[in-house]
């Protein structure tokens, strides 16, 4: 799948650092929005009508996105990248 992936990152972006790294901050990007999104609607659920369910997906976001592993995973090509 690594494979795949940095073919169409070399294919969009050249064959360069760049081309090589772009899916998997994309990747990272969407895994962030995903768990913002998942927070959010669980705490809509949980308590509707207030503004929790934003606050829940920034801090959601915020922890995943200040774990080390996630954050070197975002800019390392390795195969366990996209399953995380």
């Amino acid at each position: 799948m690594v494979a795949y992936l940095i073919a169409v990152g070399t294919r969009l972006a050249g064959v360069n650092a760049l081309g090589v790294r772009l899916p998997t901050v994309i990747l990272s990007t969407a895994t962030l929005w995903i768990v913002y999104r998942l927070a959010a609607e669980r705490a809509r659920a949980a308590a509707p009508g207030d503004e929790a369910p934003s606050r829940a997906g920034l801090w959601a976001a915020g922890a995943l996105a200040a774990m080390p592993l996630f954050a070197v995973g975002g800019l390392v090509a390795t195969p366990d990248i996209p399953f995380v």
